[in-house]
C-alpha cells in the first residue's frame, strides 16, 4: 500500500544492477528515485550504511541460509523503510520461496519481505517510489477497447475485465486495419499473437493514437523487448491478477470477477498473484 503522502527519501537498492533481468527496473528507479544508494550485496549494504533510507529493494537470483539473517540486519538499521525483493528467474524455477532448510528457523525478517517476480517490477515496483519523491501519473482512461483473442473463451475473459471500464468493446478473432481504425486500447491476447511478428501484427492498427497492451504466458525477456520495440506499452503476465488491467479506481471492481474466472484455463486463478 501506498503513502498518502509523497516522501523524499533514500532508496536501498541491493544486488545485481547490471544482470538482464533486473537492469530495467533498476534504471527506471535511478531516473526517478530523489535519492538511490547502490550496494552490489547484503554485506555491502550492512559495512556501509545509507541515510534517510524509505525504500529497500533486494534483487535475488537465489536465497541462503545467511541472506535473512543479514536482510534482519539491514532491516533493523532502517526500521522506518519499507523494503521488497525482485526474485530472479533462478529462484522462480527452484520452487522456493523463502529459503527452506529444516534445521535452521525461518525468520519474520524474510518470509513476510513482498516479493516481486522479475517479468513484473513495472506492474508492481512504481508505485512503491512515492517513498522515494517519485508518483506516476496516472494513465490516461480508455475511450474503447478492442479484444484480439483467437478463441472465444481468451475472449469472453477479456471482455469481462474491459466490461468494468465501462466503454464500448468489442473482440476479434484476427487483427484487421478497418475493424480497429476507431478503438483507443487493443488488448492482444496470446492465443492471437503466437508465432507471428509484432511488426505485422501491428500493422494492422498503425494508428498512433492506439495503445497495446500484450496478455501472455510467455515470460522471455527477449520476446518482451521485442513487443515493446514495436510498440506495445503493457505486457500483463498470466496467470495474474485480472485487475492488472484496470485502473487503480476499478481494481476493486475485479474482485468478484477474481472468483468466477477460477475454473477458467484461460486466466488460472489457481497462480493468481496480487497486482
Amino acid at each position: 500500500m501506498t503513502d498518502q503522502k509523497l516522501d523524499h527519501g533514500t532508496l536501498l537498492w541491493i544486488g545485481g544492477r547490471d544482470h538482464r533481468e533486473f537492469r530495467a527496473a533498476y534504471e527506471y528507479c535511478e531516473a526517478r528515485a530523489a535519492q538511490i544508494a547502490y550496494r552490489p550485496h547484503m554485506q555491502s549494504a550492512i559495512d556501509r550504511s545509507a541515510r534517510g533510507v524509505r525504500l529497500i529493494v533486494l534483487c535475488r537470483q537465489n536465497d541462503s541460509s545467511a541472506a535473512q539473517y543479514a536482510m534482519r540486519k539491514i532491516l533493523r538499521r532502517h526500521r522506518t523503510a519499507q523494503a521488497v525483493a525482485i526474485r530472479g528467474s533462478l529462484e522462480i524455477a527452484s520452487g522456493r520461496r523463502p529459503y527452506q532448510n529444516l534445521n535452521e528457523p525461518l525468520l519474520p525478517e524474510w518470509t513476510d519481505l513482498p516479493t516481486i517476480e522479475f517479468h513484473q517490477w513495472d506492474v508492481q515496483l512504481p508505485q512503491r517510489l512515492r517513498r522515494c519523491g517519485w508518483e506516476e501519473m496516472p494513465a490516461e482512461p480508455a475511450t474503447s477497447i478492442a479484444v484480439i483473442a483467437a478463441n472465444a473463451m481468451a475472449q469472453q475473459t477479456l471482455l469481462s475485465v474491459a466490461s468494468l471500464h465501462q466503454v464500448p468493446t468489442a473482440a476479434f478473432r484476427s487483427a484487421q486495419q478497418a475493424q480497429l481504425a476507431g478503438f483507443d486500447q487493443i488488448w492482444w491476447d496470446e492465443t492471437a499473437t503466437a508465432g507471428k511478428p509484432w511488426g505485422a501484427l501491428l500493422q494492422s492498427a498503425p494508428s498512433a493514437t492506439h495503445r497495446h497492451t500484450w496478455i501472455t504466458s510467455d515470460q522471455s525477456l527477449d520476446h518482451h523487448q521485442l513487443a515493446k520495440a514495436a510498440g506495445v506499452e503493457n505486457i500483463v503476465i498470466k496467470p495474474g491478477s485480472v485487475a492488472r488491467l484496470l485502473p487503480n479506481k476499478l481494481q476493486r471492481q475485479a474482485e468478484p470477477l477474481e472468483q468466477a474466472t477460477t475454473n477458467n484455463r484461460t486466466w488460472p486463478a489457481a497462480a493468481r498473484q496480487a497486482a
